[in-house]
């Protein structure tokens, strides 16, 4: 009896300090991945001082200053990427991580491309109303994107983004401004709020948009892969001189690729099913027969929410 006591306690205790080891390695912050995050806020919050020193009207060369926000928030970008795949790599993905990316994502690609768009274009609009609502609309909806992320990051979101990604939704804005500060694009200035909506919409959507993390760069790929690589890196240094048209087009032909592909699924799944209907008319003669002696037994058949059949009695008299 008194060893099976002392063999209970024992037990007790080592599971005990198993659970606080778990509860500490928990409560552990991993310092690198981390200090890519530090790094995207950092950035976004210089964003948004530069974005405040060009509304002093004493200040020189006030573009300038909108120039080094905009820039701030793609190198920002750039260090939303690295963080995820540094942890990745590292296998030092922890929830402070995903809370405090989070964080940092709201004000880098939230607040601070949204003041800057508002600051430039939309606070001289006519329409004081709409540009307020186009700017508010596009921070809200970037943070309900974030919070749908982190909810359905472990099972739903992993090859692909549900809705578009709110740093894809910044550089996008970021973009416009950039081509527009070089190209004096009058439709684009006057469809600046409209494009903001859109970009809201789409950020709490639920089209499909690919996602980087899709792409194994850490593990061994073939050459092909490699030189393709470095032929579009030569490419790019090459077509440095139109680098706002080529930032512009790129995070529009990924804009446009979400909505395309949602589009073709859309249509060839319908294209399928009335194709199926057209070789096979029975289909539809057989489904109405069989709903047709169903509710003469005196039966009810409807679909439930997984796509299988449930079948109530009737209780009415016949």
């Amino acid at each position: 009896m008194m060893l099976r006591r002392q063999d209970k306690f024992r037990s007790k205790r080592i599971n005990g300090g198993r659970k606080r080891i778990s509860d500490m390695a928990r409560k552990r912050v991993y310092v690198l991945p981390n200090m890519f995050t530090t790094a995207n806020l950092f950035l976004g919050m210089l964003a948004i001082i530069e974005i405040s020193h060009y509304i002093d009207d004493t200040a020189s060369q006030p573009r300038l200053y909108l120039h080094r926000a905009c820039w701030y928030i793609i190198a920002a970008a750039i260090m939303d990427v690295l963080d995820g795949k540094v942890a990745r790599v590292m296998r030092a993905e922890s929830e402070f991580g995903v809370q405090y990316d989070s964080l940092a994502d709201l004000v880098s690609f939230g607040a601070a491309p949204a003041f800057l768009i508002y600051i430039r274009f939309l606070r001289d609009i006519a329409n004081q109303r709409l540009a307020a609502l186009a700017t508010v609309m596009f921070v809200i909806c970037g943070a309900l994107r974030l919070a749908r992320f982190n909810v359905q990051r472990s099972h739903e979101e992993k090859k692909h983004f549900t809705g578009l990604p709110i740093p894809a939704a910044a550089c996008s804005v970021i973009s416009a401004f950039l081509l527009l500060s070089v190209y004096e694009i009058n439709w684009l200035i006057r469809g600046l709020p409209l494009l903001m909506v859109v970009l809201s919409l789409l950020m709490v959507s639920q089209i499909p948009y690919p996602s980087i993390k899709s792409l194994p760069l850490e593990k061994a790929r073939s050459f092909g892969f490699f030189f393709t690589f470095v032929l579009i890196t030569i490419l790019i240094y090459g077509l440095k001189d139109f680098k706002e048209a080529l930032v512009f087009g790129a995070f529009s032909a990924y804009l446009a690729y979400g909505i395309g592909m949602e589009l073709y699924k859309r249509i060839t799944g319908r294209k399928h099913i009335l194709a199926r209907m057209l070789e096979n008319p029975s289909l539809l003669n057989s489904d109405d027969d069989e709903d047709e002696e169903n509710n003469g037994n005196g039966l009810d058949v409807s679909d439930d929410e997984n796509g299988g059949d449930n079948t109530h009695f009737s209780h009415e008299p016949r």
